[in-house]
């Protein structure tokens, strides 16, 4: 759980309402570029092997549920659920992957990886394993370990605050109720006049 009323002067530094903020020490920001650096290193290293990052968290995903649906997949790859259709059709027709309603449940589509699939995995892993040792390789494992412990507190703490709908994360348009203004009487009745009028 977020705590809150604590302020330190790293933390203003840290805190974009702060006349001290600094670019550089906010945490969301070194997050995304630590991501943009990532994807863009995992991406050079996957592409001469015909791959690509929607690939790799599609597999990765099958890795440890294998069928999975396809909102499972989403869920566990980050990925919108549109976009991820369009992720599956594509590796459906290239092999990696077949899909096909599930038995219970004929709404649900699941999504098996098959052997080219499992051959592919077997590539990309290893390129993701040079990124992974590029980006962590000076990191202890306690340091490492330490490392995902913050980021998922911090995932949880922004979903619970989310899911609870706080005042402060709610738009402001949407924290107003608006009274719904119905159209007046009079141009009905206007043109019930013409219409009166006309017959």
């Amino acid at each position: 759980m977020a705590k809150s009323g604590k302020s330190t002067a790293y933390r203003a530094l840290s805190d974009p309402a702060s006349s001290a903020f600094r670019l550089a020490d906010y945490p969301f920001y070194l997050l995304y570029r630590v991501a943009e650096v990532y994807s863009d290193v995992l991406e050079r290293l996957l592409k001469p092997i015909g791959m690509d990052r929607p690939r790799w968290r599609v597999l990765m995903s099958l890795a440890e549920h294998n069928p999975a649906s396809l909102s499972l997949i989403a869920d566990m790859a980050a990925m919108k659920l549109p976009t991820l259709q369009k992720v599956v059709q594509r590796m459906a027709a290239d092999g990696l992957v077949a899909t096909a309603p599930r038995a219970t449940d004929a709404r649900v589509t699941e999504v098996t990886m098959t052997a080219a699939g499992r051959r592919a995995l077997a590539e990309i892993r290893q390129q993701a394993s040079r990124a992974f040792a590029l980006g962590t390789g000076n990191l202890s494992d306690a340091e490492l370990m330490q490392f995902n412990v913050l980021l998922r507190r911090i995932e949880a703490d922004l979903v619970e605050a989310y899911s609870a709908r706080e005042p402060t994360l709610v738009p402001p348009q949407t924290n107003k109720v608006c009274p719904v203004t119905k159209p007046a009487s009079a141009p009905r009745k206007k043109r019930t006049a013409r219409a009166t009028s006309s017959g």
